[in-house]
């Protein structure tokens, strides 16, 4: 790859996909194999470089080789004058889409080159002049079809151009007779309907050119007036008709539009008094349900802050914003729970006090390193609003959850500059590559963190950091067969410690490394696309798992992982995951790395987990034939079921047979707003309304935080029912949990009428959140007639569990089955299963009790299967 300044950039990964599959294949070194028949798609590449991945899309065309040409020129039919710049268009007609525009030269003349075999129309257009298709045809209908082939050069494709007509005029007030600027005067056809459009200047005159010969109405609008058309004519009337005779103009065709209701105003800098210009003015009404308000119009101020917006009779709040400024509402409030309303009058513009915008303010400081002094460049520092007045308001750009973060990186100095801060109290992390993330103040945590105050137009300095080494981890992931080094691995960390999982991917050495942790243990989870994935040291399931202990600011190596490749013996489940796109942009969004994708049974059974690696990739495996629920949490995010859904009774199925791969299981998840804050706690199986313990996982259930304007936070519950809602703003939320197979819960009551407020602010998070919830049936019907194709035991679960875990498996034949427990030093300690037993699927439960009807102790068992020549061992945690 290469860089703006030419250099080499190392390419970490590459994914390439083809949309549509049909078109043809290509592997991933990147060669691309046409399919036989002509088609046309894409070609995408997710290229992974130093931690970031960039979206390259190149667009494919299978045909035959574009040789052909066609050229000719353009003149004035009157004057028979050449006309520059005149715009040609070919286009092929037919299943693919070919199309090459080019402009004439300074003789007039045009080549269009790189014509694929087909057929062909070819239209000119140049300003002011009438378009036309070849050969002197005004309609596509009408046009000329030229055959081209392979090689042709078509000469003598000639266009004599006739100039159209015109109308112009002005706009006006009609009651001071002051010009309008902005209004949109359209022409309309009598027959067709087409309308032409423009715009009036900020004179108020207009002119609509390039007119064919026919009959028009003509009609203009501008915002806060009543539209109408030539000659001061209403809706339902009688327009006066204007015949156009090319190349005439119609002159002094001019309107004097009648004020309508509208809000008009002035947004002013509240400290020069200076106008502020492309403010955004919003006009909102009061919301329905959960929406506080809802957005009616919006405009835009001119260079002397003036606006003027159109709305119909009634009462509306007016809020102003503009870039360096912080936002309000009239009269000087910056909540909408404090906003006056205006009340719109019939036919009259109410002008309101002007708005007086006061600068933001700003945050400098430095970051360096707390032992030697040294500046940390690339440090990022990032500013969280500990209480923001319009914590229930939308954001008028997207009408989401306001979002109230700030951040900034240091420069080669370790100095940061952050600016366009609203007035408030704000806590300030820092954090660095290798270092320990620090809030302002010299705290690990924000419960002791120093606020910093920013007021209107201020800019408050000195607010540095000094950031300590932390430990780190390291080793390498390998192929198992081969010893051969696996790149562009992912590599995840678990840990009390961290909150959030930590992910870091491997080079092209099969090197990882995760630095600035801090002291704690973690469990380390390795995968990679075409590998089966492992926790270390070398196990499948995460109860198996070997803690890595960390201590303050060591450096743990070695923690390797050696992956087999993946065989297909069961089914799965693919897909990408990204973020939700731009709404302004037609590119999809960027690829979430390190995302969770749990895949849940319908009927009991344990979840099965893929991590995302960094072109957000994953592939769930080892699924049994059934269907089941798939969804996906990522930090910074909202939990969403397959597809687009936030319940699961909303939620896609995705059934799975035996041993097939499912592709194409696909998310887009929405961005969740970020602040310091955090809400964590427990579920608990309820029965007749006591706790009880349960065999029946709480693994996977989404957690979501939500206010007035929306769900604001996400989390999924790990096998314990343990959920933790971090990064949250400050604010109130209600929380709701879901998932397959359980009642809706709320917390602190059974509906959102009656669920409790769970407050964090002014410093002070909830740890400590327990909620009842209650199993339901899923109402769907499992595929388990389909046989399985191989012999496979299940993890249990839950694992670890207390009274009692629930064991599945899989005989693709009638066979002799064994399950049986023992204990880690080779004792038979239960005996579950020892008959013959028919192919299908197969489940039973231990409820910790021995052969000789006693309750073993906690500890590690280890679970055998034995089914026809094939022998699996599972281990088992009993947890009392």
């Amino acid at each position: 790859a290469i860089a703006r300044d030419n250099s080499n950039l190392q390419i970490d990964t590459i994914r390439w996909t083809v949309e549509p599959r049909h078109i043809g294949s290509i592997d991933q070194d990147g060669l691309f194999e046409a399919a036989s028949s002509p088609a046309q798609g894409q070609v995408i590449a997710y290229v992974h470089i130093q931690g970031a991945v960039y979206r390259g899309m190149a667009r494919v065309t299978v045909s035959e080789k574009p040789t052909a040409s066609v050229s000719g020129a353009v003149t004035d039919e009157t004057t028979g004058q050449p006309i520059v710049g005149a715009q040609l268009l070919v286009q092929k007609i037919g299943p693919l889409r070919w199309v090459r525009s080019v402009r004439t030269d300074a003789d007039g003349k045009y080549v269009a080159n790189q014509l694929i075999p087909g057929l062909y129309i070819v239209r000119a257009s140049a300003k002011t002049y009438l378009t036309e298709f070849y050969d002197d045809k005004d309609a596509l209908a009408e046009a000329n079809v030229l055959t081209i082939n392979a090689e042709d050069s078509l000469t003598g494709v000639d266009f004599a151009l006739l100039l159209g007509g015109a109308i112009r005029g002005f706009v006006k007030s009609g009651a001071d007779s002051l010009p309008i600027a902005n209004s949109l005067v359209a022409a309309v056809h009598v027959i067709s309907q087409r309308k032409i459009y423009t715009k009036s200047g900020a004179d108020g005159h207009y002119e609509i050119d390039g007119l064919p010969a026919g009959d028009f109405y003509v009609h203009a609008e501008a915002a806060g007036y009543r539209g109408e058309f030539f000659d001061d004519i209403q809706r339902g009337g009688h327009p006066d008709i204007l015949t156009i005779s090319p190349p005439n103009v119609l002159d002094n065709i001019d309107f004097h539009l009648a004020a309508s209701s509208g809000i008009a105003g002035k947004v002013v800098d509240a400290a020069s008094g200076e106008p502020v210009a492309d403010a955004m003015i919003s006009v909102l009404e009061s919301g329905r349900g959960r929406k506080l308000v809802q957005m009616v119009a919006r405009t835009k101020t001119n260079e002397k802050g003036e606006f003027l917006a159109g709305v119909r009779p009634g009462k509306y709040f007016v809020f102003a914003e503009a870039k360096g400024f912080v936002g309000e509402y009239v009269d000087n409030k910056l909540s909408v729970l404090d906003a006056d309303t205006i009340e719109i009058m019939e036919n009259a513009h109410t002008r309101v006090p002007d708005v007086a915008l006061d600068r933001l303010g700003s945050i400098a400081g430095q970051v360096i390193d707390e032992d030697s002094k040294a500046p940390l460049a690339g440090a990022t520092v990032i500013a969280f609003l500990e209480y923001d007045p319009r914590m229930l308001m939308l954001d008028l750009q997207s009408m989401g959850p306001v979002m109230r973060s700030y951040q900034a990186r240091t420069d080669n100095s370790g100095n940061y500059f952050l600016e366009d801060l609203p007035t408030g109290k704000y806590f300030l992390k820092a954090f660095a590559k290798d270092y320990l993330p620090e809030y302002y103040g010299g705290s690990p945590t924000f419960e002791n963190a120093a606020l910093v105050e920013v007021a209107q137009s201020t800019a408050v300095t000195g607010i540095d950091f000094e950031l300590g080494i932390g430990g780190k981890l390291s080793g390498t992931v390998v192929d198992s067969a081969t010893g051969l080094p696996l790149a562009g691995a992912t590599v995840s960390l678990w840990s009390d410690a961290i909150g959030n999982p930590r992910v870091a991917f491997t080079d092209r050495a099969g090197h990882y490394q995760v630095a600035g942790l801090p002291a704690g243990e973690y469990l380390v989870f390795a995968r990679v696309s075409g590998y089966d994935g492992r926790f270390y040291d070398g196990v499948d399931y995460q109860a198996e798992a070997t803690p890595v202990p960390i201590t303050s600011g060591a450096n743990v190596v070695g923690i390797d992982f050696s992956l087999p490749k993946f065989v297909n013996r069961s089914g799965t489940i693919a897909g990408v995951v990204l973020a939700e796109p731009d709404s302004n942009s037609a590119e999809p969004g960027r690829p979430i790395a390190g995302a969770k994708v749990l895949a849940i049974p319908v009927v009991p059974g344990p979840a099965h987990f893929d991590i995302t690696d960094a072109l957000g990739s994953y592939r769930i495996t080892r699924l049994i034939p059934g269907d089941y629920f798939v969804l996906v949490w990522a930090r910074g995010h909202i939990v969403e079921f397959f597809d687009d859904a936030h319940h699961w009774r909303e939620a896609d199925l995705v059934t799975v047979a035996a041993n097939q791969a499912v592709d194409g299981i696909d998310f887009a998840l929405q961005l969740a707003p970020r602040g310091p804050y955090r809400i964590r706690g427990k579920l608990h199986k309820h029965q007749s309304g006591s706790f009880v313990a349960s065999a029946v996982s709480l693994e996977g259930l989404a957690v979501y935080a939500y206010n007035d304007a929306g769900i604001i936070g996400s989390a999924l519950t790990d096998g314990n029912g343990t959920f933790r809602l971090d990064d949250l703003p400050s604010g109130e939320y209600k929380l709701k949990i879901n998932g397959a197979g359980y009642e809706d819960a709320y917390y602190g009551g059974a509906d959102d009428q009656s669920a409790l407020t769970v407050t964090v602010s002014s410093g002070r998070s909830q740890d400590d959140i327990q909620i009842e919830i209650g199993e339901t049936t899923t109402d769907v019907q499992n595929s388990t007639d389909v046989l399985p194709e191989s012999f496979y035991l299940e993890q249990n679960y839950p694992n670890p569990f207390n009274p009692e875990t629930t064991i599945r498996f899989a005989l693709a034949a009638d066979s002799e089955v064994k399950v049986m427990v023992y204990n880690l030093i080779g004792q038979q300690v239960r005996t579950l299963v020892d008959a013959k037993m028919n192919a299908g699927l197969h489940q039973v439960r231990w409820d910790g009790i021995s052969d000789g009807g006693l309750r073993v102790a906690s500890g590690i068992y280890l679970l055998r299967f034995e089914a026809g020549e094939v022998i699996q061992i599972r281990r088992m945690i009993l947890m009392k």
